[in-house]
């Protein structure tokens, strides 16, 4: 479902950052060399690449290892010039040279992976470019966009997204350090913020974008969506209807009003601005899917009922539509339990690793449907209170999904009430917080079936020494098996907002009782749940940032780039050098 996304930050303006306030171009293979190598073969190296004459390059290469035969940087250096001559087979000789003089230097390990991406290989990319990034490589700019698109290439979207994010981040930091004044910098930095879950802090920036540029429409429904999620709704309407104001046709503002009038109960107005969507273009089904289900919630006739579901049945053409599609039916009871739970069925089937989409079916108006789901499998007689489980809802979650939430646990033990908050993006509604340095817990045991991957969510706000450790635990008969996180690696997650974390256990039997634990010292963390997947889904995604906001579909919240800003976007030909001879000489 990211797809869209991904281009639509990949076509970033980044000329517009060279071009305006004298930023490196990340593309820019001209390198003025301060190396502390004052040999004249080797300046002369560095001027021949940077004239991109390879071949003369090359030749002085070969003559400065007959004077230098154990040099790592030329090695490297003739590297990337067979790189840039295509001639990979030479470049791999080179390398594995390099590599067994310096087994622990970065650079090398960087343009392996950047070979293997060019050559389709990209679980091999993403291997060598993490071994350069833990090995401390430098040009982290570069290496994450490559990261992003070799992920992009595998279908893995999310990952992709978290590493073009990272590229950004770190891009938009320098900028902003250098002009804080730019509105445009100001409003995608707040969209990098809102995209992993930091919807409070990517407001603040909006709102610095907005007090330069108050007429900037595409900044203004950005907020708006930060607003929607945040539930502040009367901000988030004031938003829309400036958008309104500037341009009566923007369809994403119009949507928006539909949602915000939707989610206080303004059913009449909500139906308006559906309809508007489907005015200003008939094509949009998930607007035509949205204006049914306002228009049965404010006429519940039978005849209705029929007319929606023919209607809708027609338009499920992504997973977004065939998930609002589900939860009206439900709404509406307007099929039959059992033809719609086989359908719901074969729904989790194909998306049985996104939890978020039970976001929908949360509240406790759905006590009865999930009631009643249970019967249908036949697990209502099951009882789990010894585990804390005491609603369907959570019964389904831990039976169906492998989804074991903190709130179940702390219906056991008295002593953890006062480490329980309520969370609005949390599945369960409550969360487990401490403020304090150090504490831990031991999880009941709890039975499952096969599992590759243990996931917890977690949200670690805040590093309070750099001593500080996450130790994840997992105790089966006659073994026990530990995952530990130390400060280097705990201090990545810090500040990410709420994430998956996961990692690998070996498979012992089909079924199996297991007692998770968790210790942690020196961070203020949160926790929401413990679940468990089978399959290699998780195998490059150890850092996961759970979906949101199904009610806003990527190709409503993120259209086509603003006509106001064409300008400062480059094309994908541009994304197509990303190691360049500063990336070399910056690491050497």
């Amino acid at each position: 479902m990211y797809t869209q996304y991904v281009n639509h930050i990949l076509k970033i303006f980044l000329p517009y950052f060279s071009k305006s306030i004298g930023f490196c171009k990340v593309t820019n293979d001209q390198y003025d060399s301060d190396s502390d190598n004052k040999d004249p073969i080797y300046q002369s190296i560095i001027k021949e690449l940077n004239g991109k004459y390879y071949q003369k390059a090359e030749s002085l290469c070969k003559e400065y290892l007959k004077l230098f035969s154990e040099d790592y940087s030329v090695r490297c250096v003739l590297a990337y010039i067979y790189r840039c001559l295509n001639n990979y087979e030479q470049a791999y000789l080179y390398l594995k040279e390099a590599i067994k003089l310096k087994p622990k230097e970065p650079i090398a390990y960087f343009i392996y992976g950047d070979i293997f991406f060019w050559q389709s290989e990209y679980d091999k990319a993403i291997d060598n470019l993490n071994i350069s990034l833990e090995y401390k490589v430098k040009s982290i700019i570069n290496l994450h966009i490559i990261l992003g698109n070799c992920f992009f290439r595998k279908f893995h979207y999310d990952n992709a997204l978290k590493n073009y994010s990272i590229a950004l981040e770190n891009i938009l930091d320098k900028l902003l350090n250098i002009n804080d004044k730019d509105s445009l910098i100001l409003c995608y930095y707040g969209e990098i913020l809102k995209n992993l879950g930091k919807y409070g802090e990517a407001v603040t920036y909006f709102t610095k974008a907005n007090s330069i540029d108050p007429e900037n429409i595409h900044n203004l429904n950005k907020r708006s969506i930060a607003y929607f999620v945040l539930q502040e709704y009367d901000k988030a309407l004031l938003d829309v209807d400036k958008v309104v104001q500037f341009d009566s046709s923007n369809n994403l503002a119009h949507y928006n009003k539909g949602l915000i009038y939707y989610s206080i109960g303004n059913i009449e107005n909500a139906i308006a601005f559906f309809k508007k969507c489907v005015e200003l273009d008939f094509n949009d089904n998930l607007s035509k899917i949205q204006l049914y289900y306002m228009k049965y919630l404010q006429d519940s006739s039978e005849d209705l009922k029929h007319d929606i579901i023919t209607e809708i049945d027609q338009i499920l053409d992504d997973k977004s539509m065939s998930l609002i599609g589900y939860k009206i039916y439900i709404d509406l009871s307007i099929m039959d339990s059992k033809e719609y739970f086989i359908k719901f069925e074969l729904f989790l089937l194909r998306n049985n690793d996104d939890i978020s989409i039970f976001s929908l079916f949360q509240t406790k108006k759905y006590s009865n449907f999930w009631t009643n789901y249970l019967s249908f499998l036949k697990w209502n007689d099951d009882d789990l209170t010894e585990l804390g489980i005491v609603d369907p809802f959570s019964k389904f979650l831990y039976k169906r999904i492998g989804v074991y939430f903190i709130s179940n646990f702390i219906n056991l033990n008295n002593e953890f009430h006062q480490f329980q908050v309520n969370d609005t993006t949390s599945l369960s509604g409550q969360i487990l917080s401490s403020e304090g340095e150090a504490f831990s817990f031991n999880l009941p045991e709890l039975c499952i079936h096969w599992q590759h991957y243990v996931i917890w969510k977690i949200n670690v706000k805040k590093i309070l020494s750099k001593d500080c450790s996450i130790k994840f635990i997992i105790k089966r008969v006659n073994m026990q098996d530990e995952h530990v996180l130390k400060f280097e690696d705990v201090s990545k997650l810090e500040g990410l907002g709420w994430i998956e974390y996961s990692f690998k256990i070996s498979v012992i039997q089909m079924s199996i009782s297991m007692q998770p634990s968790v210790v942690v010292n020196g961070l203020n963390m949160q926790v929401d749940y413990i679940r468990f997947i089978y399959g290699e889904s998780r195998k490059d995604k150890q850092i996961y940032f759970p979906k949101m906001g199904h009610l806003l579909p990527i190709h409503k919240i993120c259209p086509n780039v603003p006509e106001a800003f064409k300008d400062k976007y480059f094309p994908w030909k541009e994304m197509e050098n990303l190691l360049t001879l500063k990336d070399i000489i910056d690491n050497l």
